[in-house]
């Protein structure tokens, strides 16, 4: 279960060498407490991580993380109005900050190989 999400993105060039943002408009937050159940359909399931900078977040899809694969941000951001997604976003990143306002997170869905 978790939240729903939108994908942000620019429309210009694509940078994520088809990663899910290339083929989804909205994701479903596995790791934020919410009703809603992802699938692979129309809603495939992210998490929100620590980023590589100390107080900061990403979310990367889930099968990425569990796979352990390196990914990176393919220009592409994820927001939602539920404050549920802000208070997971400060419950990892802490008191630091962040590098974006919260209910924004860049969204790391790239892989090279």
């Amino acid at each position: 279960m978790g939240l729903i999400a939108s994908v942000f993105r620019s429309d210009m060039t694509d940078c994520s060498n088809k990663g899910m943002s290339y083929k989804f408009d909205r994701v479903c937050v596995v790791n934020c407490d919410g009703p809603f159940e992802p699938n692979q359909d129309d809603l495939p399931a992210v998490v929100l991580v620590p980023g590589n900078l100390r107080g900061t977040v990403k979310a990367v899809p889930l099968d990425l993380h569990e796979a352990k694969r390196w990914t990176m941000m393919g220009g592409t951001f994820l927001s939602t109005s539920d404050s549920r997604f802000s208070a997971k976003i400060k419950e990892i990143g802490g008191t630091e900050g962040g590098e974006f306002p919260q209910g924004i997170v860049a969204f790391h869905d790239r892989c090279e190989s």
